[in-house]
């Protein structure tokens, strides 16, 4: 009893250098992934970064939390790759960090133990960030910045991009200005509410029933990468 009562680890209390080190794992992790350049932005992050544009108490697809986080992370530090990726790295070690301290408490003080949260994280978030194969890349936004520049003067003053997936939605809103692409439009998730109203102010007639469907019939050019198109309201 007495040796029980007099060893290290019997108060539950970790000792914070292992567990400081452990929570350092994540984020190392995390930064040499950023440090990769092949990892550009993920293609929900688009996503993310729109409805941080459009704060609102709610969402269709998430509640409103992670786009007013990422609001914050935007006004203080932009809107690179790296910056949006701020507060999920610090997120990670501090997950570790409490998850340490509850498997110590529960585990009789055993700090080591705590690597075990280490692990289960790394597995849980195996999937790279900005994982190419659901990114978009520059080229693809610069075929439809090629796309526009076709159309006559008078339309690409007045045309909408349609694309159907809310990611390259997101993309083209964020890298399109550069390029000088138009406001997009899109028929997944809250861009279909953000869309409808986009287009009852427009100039041309507001589409009911299938965005997609609609769009589709009444495209001026097709831009077959993401089966969208350019609109033109009134056109």
């Amino acid at each position: 009893m007495n040796e029980a009562a007099g060893s290290p680890g019997a108060s539950g209390r970790p000792e914070p250098g292992i567990l400081f080190a452990l929570c350092v794992v994540p984020v190392a992790v995390h930064l040499a992934g950023l440090a990769n350049a092949s990892y550009g932005y993920f293609i929900d992050e688009f996503y993310y970064i729109a409805c941080a544009k459009r704060l609102a108490f709610g969402y269709v697809d998430h509640p409103p939390l992670a786009p007013g986080l990422l609001a914050i992370t935007r006004l203080v530090f932009g809107e690179s790759v790296l910056a949006i990726r701020i507060l999920p790295v610090l997120a990670a070690g501090a997950t570790v960090w409490i998850t340490g301290l509850l498997v110590a408490r529960l585990g009789d003080g055993h700090p080591e133990r705590a690597s075990r949260s280490v692990a289960v994280g790394r597995r849980r978030g195996s999937h790279p960030p900005g994982a190419p194969q659901r990114g978009l890349a520059d080229p693809e936004v610069d075929d439809v910045a090629r796309v526009h520049e076709s159309l006559p003067l008078e339309d690409r003053r007045r045309a909408l991009v349609y694309v159907p997936s809310y990611g390259h939605a997101g993309a083209l809103e964020l890298l399109g200005p550069a390029r000088g692409l138009p406001p997009v439009i899109a028929s997944q998730n809250t861009y279909w509410h953000w869309s409808v109203g986009r287009l009852d102010h427009s100039s041309g007639p507001a589409i009911p029933g299938s965005l997609a469907r609609s769009c589709h019939a009444l495209c001026t050019r097709s831009i077959s990468a993401m089966d969208g198109c350019l609109w033109t309201p009134g056109g």
